[in-house]
Protein backbone atom coordinates (compact mmCIF):
# COMPACT_ATOMS: atom_id res chain seq x y z
CA UNK A 1 0.00 0.00 0.00
CA UNK A 2 1.08 3.52 -0.85
CA UNK A 3 2.28 5.52 2.23
CA UNK A 4 -0.17 8.23 1.23
CA UNK A 5 -3.01 6.00 0.35
CA UNK A 6 -6.34 6.74 2.16
CA UNK A 7 -6.77 4.64 4.97
CA UNK A 8 -10.46 5.71 6.62
CA UNK A 9 -8.67 6.00 10.02
CA UNK A 10 -7.70 9.58 9.75
CA UNK A 11 -9.72 12.39 12.17
CA UNK A 12 -10.57 13.87 8.67
CA UNK A 13 -13.74 11.20 8.40
CA UNK A 14 -14.43 11.81 12.12
CA UNK A 15 -14.09 15.79 11.94
CA UNK A 16 -16.85 15.69 8.98
CA UNK A 17 -19.46 13.81 11.24
CA UNK A 18 -19.23 16.74 13.45
CA UNK A 19 -20.69 19.02 10.73
CA UNK A 20 -24.36 19.93 10.94
CA UNK A 21 -25.28 22.42 7.99
CA UNK A 22 -24.31 23.07 4.24
CA UNK A 23 -21.86 26.22 5.01
CA UNK A 24 -20.06 24.74 8.03
CA UNK A 25 -18.78 22.21 5.68
CA UNK A 26 -17.84 24.22 2.81
CA UNK A 27 -16.07 26.52 5.46
CA UNK A 28 -14.17 23.26 6.39
CA UNK A 29 -13.21 22.53 3.38
CA UNK A 30 -12.22 25.71 2.13
CA UNK A 31 -9.56 24.97 5.20
CA UNK A 32 -8.63 21.77 3.80
CA UNK A 33 -8.55 22.29 0.24
CA UNK A 34 -7.17 24.42 -2.41
CA UNK A 35 -9.91 26.17 -4.54
CA UNK A 36 -8.59 24.22 -7.47
CA UNK A 37 -9.03 21.30 -5.43
CA UNK A 38 -12.85 21.38 -3.88
CA UNK A 39 -13.65 22.30 -7.74
CA UNK A 40 -12.64 19.21 -8.83
CA UNK A 41 -14.34 17.56 -6.13
CA UNK A 42 -17.77 19.71 -6.81
CA UNK A 43 -17.34 18.16 -10.73
CA UNK A 44 -17.04 14.74 -9.57
CA UNK A 45 -19.76 14.77 -7.14
CA UNK A 46 -21.60 16.06 -9.94
CA UNK A 47 -21.01 13.62 -12.58
CA UNK A 48 -21.53 11.01 -9.88
CA UNK A 49 -25.05 12.02 -9.37
CA UNK A 50 -25.85 12.13 -13.12
CA UNK A 51 -24.62 8.45 -12.91
CA UNK A 52 -26.46 7.62 -10.00
CA UNK A 53 -29.48 8.92 -12.18
CA UNK A 54 -28.31 6.30 -14.75
CA UNK A 55 -27.06 9.06 -17.37
CA UNK A 56 -25.35 7.60 -19.87
CA UNK A 57 -21.98 9.07 -20.91
CA UNK A 58 -23.15 10.47 -23.92
CA UNK A 59 -25.90 12.48 -22.14
CA UNK A 60 -23.64 14.07 -19.24
CA UNK A 61 -21.44 15.66 -22.05
CA UNK A 62 -24.77 17.26 -23.72
CA UNK A 63 -25.23 18.43 -20.32
CA UNK A 64 -21.80 19.47 -19.48
CA UNK A 65 -20.91 20.74 -23.27
CA UNK A 66 -23.85 23.97 -22.84
CA UNK A 67 -21.95 25.49 -19.83
CA UNK A 68 -18.35 24.50 -20.64
CA UNK A 69 -18.13 26.53 -23.53
CA UNK A 70 -19.48 29.86 -22.80
CA UNK A 71 -17.07 29.21 -19.43
CA UNK A 72 -14.22 29.09 -21.41
CA UNK A 73 -15.08 31.95 -23.62
CA UNK A 74 -15.66 34.17 -20.59
CA UNK A 75 -12.28 32.63 -19.71
CA UNK A 76 -10.15 33.51 -22.87
CA UNK A 77 -12.49 37.27 -23.23
CA UNK A 78 -11.57 37.90 -19.27
CA UNK A 79 -7.47 37.23 -19.78
CA UNK A 80 -7.11 38.58 -23.64
CA UNK A 81 -8.41 41.91 -21.81
CA UNK A 82 -5.55 42.56 -19.68
CA UNK A 83 -3.01 42.01 -22.82
CA UNK A 84 -1.19 45.49 -22.69
CA UNK A 85 0.26 46.26 -26.19
CA UNK A 86 2.05 48.84 -25.48
CA UNK A 87 4.80 47.23 -23.35
CA UNK A 88 5.91 45.92 -27.18
CA UNK A 89 7.11 49.30 -27.55
CA UNK A 90 10.97 48.28 -26.30
CA UNK A 91 12.56 46.30 -28.65
CA UNK A 92 13.99 44.36 -25.80
CA UNK A 93 10.61 42.85 -25.14
CA UNK A 94 9.85 42.11 -28.59
CA UNK A 95 12.96 40.17 -29.39
CA UNK A 96 12.32 37.82 -26.09
CA UNK A 97 8.59 37.62 -27.08
CA UNK A 98 9.54 36.43 -30.52
CA UNK A 99 12.37 33.85 -28.94
CA UNK A 100 10.09 32.51 -26.22
CA UNK A 101 7.48 31.73 -29.14
CA UNK A 102 10.48 30.85 -31.89
CA UNK A 103 11.92 28.45 -29.01
CA UNK A 104 8.43 26.73 -28.01
CA UNK A 105 7.83 26.15 -31.66
CA UNK A 106 11.16 24.39 -32.42
CA UNK A 107 11.36 22.51 -28.96
CA UNK A 108 7.43 20.90 -29.69
CA UNK A 109 8.57 20.06 -33.25
CA UNK A 110 11.96 18.62 -32.44
CA UNK A 111 10.75 17.09 -29.23
CA UNK A 112 7.73 15.48 -31.45
CA UNK A 113 10.47 14.31 -34.36
CA UNK A 114 12.79 12.61 -31.72
CA UNK A 115 9.76 11.23 -29.58
CA UNK A 116 8.33 9.31 -33.15
CA UNK A 117 11.77 8.51 -34.65
CA UNK A 118 12.40 6.37 -31.22
CA UNK A 119 9.14 4.89 -31.20
CA UNK A 120 9.72 4.24 -34.90
CA UNK A 121 6.46 5.75 -35.62
CA UNK A 122 5.77 5.83 -39.57
CA UNK A 123 6.86 8.55 -41.92
CA UNK A 124 3.85 10.75 -41.61
CA UNK A 125 3.11 10.91 -38.29
CA UNK A 126 7.01 11.96 -37.46
CA UNK A 127 7.06 14.56 -39.80
CA UNK A 128 3.80 15.97 -38.73
CA UNK A 129 2.91 15.54 -35.03
CA UNK A 130 5.23 18.50 -33.78
CA UNK A 131 3.04 20.74 -36.46
CA UNK A 132 -0.49 19.88 -33.99
CA UNK A 133 0.94 20.60 -30.79
CA UNK A 134 1.53 24.48 -31.41
CA UNK A 135 -1.45 25.56 -30.16
CA UNK A 136 -1.59 27.26 -26.75
CA UNK A 137 -4.48 28.69 -24.85
CA UNK A 138 -5.69 27.06 -21.33
CA UNK A 139 -2.63 25.89 -19.35
CA UNK A 140 -0.44 29.08 -20.56
CA UNK A 141 -3.46 31.71 -19.73
CA UNK A 142 -3.39 29.88 -16.06
CA UNK A 143 0.22 30.25 -15.60
CA UNK A 144 0.16 33.94 -16.66
CA UNK A 145 -2.24 34.44 -13.95
CA UNK A 146 -0.06 33.41 -11.42
CA UNK A 147 3.47 34.79 -12.81
CA UNK A 148 1.63 38.37 -11.71
CA UNK A 149 2.71 37.43 -8.17
CA UNK A 150 5.91 38.76 -9.23
CA UNK A 151 5.46 42.28 -9.72
CA UNK A 152 6.27 44.72 -12.62
CA UNK A 153 8.40 41.46 -14.07
CA UNK A 154 5.36 39.63 -13.98
CA UNK A 155 3.37 41.58 -15.42
CA UNK A 156 5.57 41.42 -18.38
CA UNK A 157 6.03 37.69 -18.87
CA UNK A 158 1.93 37.83 -18.47
CA UNK A 159 2.00 40.35 -21.55
CA UNK A 160 4.65 38.38 -23.52
CA UNK A 161 2.54 34.69 -22.87
CA UNK A 162 -1.08 36.58 -23.74
CA UNK A 163 0.96 37.97 -27.05
CA UNK A 164 2.18 34.36 -27.96
CA UNK A 165 -1.42 32.97 -27.10
CA UNK A 166 -3.12 35.34 -29.64
CA UNK A 167 0.03 34.25 -32.07
CA UNK A 168 -0.56 30.78 -31.52
CA UNK A 169 -4.35 30.83 -31.51
CA UNK A 170 -4.45 32.47 -34.97
CA UNK A 171 -2.16 30.35 -36.71
CA UNK A 172 -1.67 27.08 -34.66
CA UNK A 173 -5.17 26.12 -36.04
CA UNK A 174 -4.83 26.69 -39.65
CA UNK A 175 -1.16 25.08 -39.34
CA UNK A 176 -2.92 22.12 -37.35
CA UNK A 177 -5.37 21.56 -40.22
CA UNK A 178 -3.07 21.34 -42.64
CA UNK A 179 -0.64 19.07 -41.00
CA UNK A 180 -3.53 16.33 -40.15
CA UNK A 181 -4.46 17.02 -43.82
CA UNK A 182 -1.12 16.56 -45.03
CA UNK A 183 -0.92 13.28 -42.93
CA UNK A 184 -4.05 11.81 -44.42
CA UNK A 185 -5.86 12.09 -41.05
CA UNK A 186 -8.63 14.61 -42.28
CA UNK A 187 -9.69 14.60 -46.14
CA UNK A 188 -11.38 18.09 -47.67
CA UNK A 189 -14.98 17.76 -48.14
CA UNK A 190 -16.30 17.81 -51.68
CA UNK A 191 -17.50 21.31 -53.20
CA UNK A 192 -20.59 22.20 -53.45
CA UNK A 193 -20.33 22.25 -57.49
CA UNK A 194 -18.78 18.79 -57.20
CA UNK A 195 -21.52 17.23 -55.26
CA UNK A 196 -24.36 18.68 -58.29
CA UNK A 197 -22.39 17.73 -60.66
CA UNK A 198 -20.69 14.67 -59.72
CA UNK A 199 -22.81 11.84 -62.26
CA UNK A 200 -25.47 9.68 -60.32
CA UNK A 201 -25.06 5.84 -59.53
CA UNK A 202 -26.36 3.76 -62.64
CA UNK A 203 -29.71 2.21 -61.88
CA UNK A 204 -29.31 -1.59 -61.56
CA UNK A 205 -32.42 -3.33 -63.18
Amino acid sequence: MAKDHPTGNSGLYRAFLQLKTPEECYRFLQDVCSYSELSAMEQRYNIAELLADKCIYTEIMDKTDKWTVPLFALFFVISGAELELNVFSDPAIIGIGAAYILSRSAGKYIGAFSSCKMAKCDEKTTRYLGVTLLPQAGVALGMSVTVMELGDIGSIIRNIILFSVLVYELLGPVLTKIALTKAGDITEKPKEKERKHRTPPAKIN
